[in-house]
């Protein structure tokens, strides 16, 4: 079976993410799952995609690079209804992607074995996932992530609990300024609060947006940033088969 056959018979419905357009449409994908397609993968990346794979000093990280882009690819092509190739996705100056016209606002991350993929249609938004075996490397950040209340709030909890939560919270976190447009700007996360299921008002930007965990996962956290009002649908991707 081909890539983009095999990607097509593993989502849950030829029409799913177009039977409810004002969703938020998520897709998780473990990328071990995938390797077997990576030389067909680099096929649909551009000029541009290829080059930043070649950046990549590790093989690891170049076939996670690419099969991220890749199937980003094929899921924006799924929701345009056209051939991934020709999707035109490009990267803004920040580094976040964008889909040439607006039609549908996205977002991209990758760490670890996950990808984590985001699609609405004409509104903004941002995903962010992390392996929770992350946890323990984030726990001396809480000055970087926290603000004040937050930092708080989880001087309170025991140790392991102070840890999940800070990744929790960098997720949230993560999500919120990719929809925002500014994901790579990081310097002013501790200048806000993210709570789950709350209503956010960015004062720099005048938007109002939603923050909502995925499904809770023993390898993974994930959240999706979007606005107000707009469900978000989640799907783990199965293994190729």
């Amino acid at each position: 079976m081909k890539f983009d056959e095999a990607f097509a018979a593993s989502l849950p419905s030829p029409e799913w993410g177009h039977d409810a357009r004002r969703s938020a449409w998520a897709l998780i994908v473990d990328v071990g799952q995938w390797a077997p397609y990576l030389a067909e993968a680099r096929q649909l990346l551009d000029q541009r995609e290829l080059a930043r794979v070649r950046r990549m000093r590790r093989d690891g990280d170049a076939l996670v690079l690419t099969l991220s882009y890749a199937l980003h690819r094929l899921l924006l092509g799924h929701f345009l209804r056209t051939h991934p190739a020709v999707v035109d996705v490009y990267r803004d100056h920040l580094g976040c992607p964008r889909v040439a016209g607006g039609a549908y606002g996205t977002s991209l991350s990758h760490s670890g074995q996950w990808i984590a993929m985001a699609v609405l249609e004409r509104g903004s938004v941002g995903i962010d996932i992390e392996p929770r075996e992350r946890c323990a490397q984030v726990a001396e950040l809480v000055e970087s992530i926290c603000h004040p209340d937050e930092a708080a709030a989880l001087s309170r909890r025991s140790a392991a609990e102070r840890a999940c939560a800070l990744l929790k919270l960098w997720v949230r976190k993560e999500a919120l300024l990719k929809a925002l447009g500014v994901g790579l700007t990081r310097d002013d996360m501790a200048s806000f609060a993210a709570p789950a299921g709350s209503d956010l008002f960015i004062d720099r930007s005048g938007e109002r947006l939603v923050l909502t965990m995925l499904d809770q996962s023993a390898a993974w956290l994930a959240a999706v940033a979007c606005a107000p009002g707009v469900p978000v649908q989640s799907f783990l991707l199965p293994a190729a088969p």
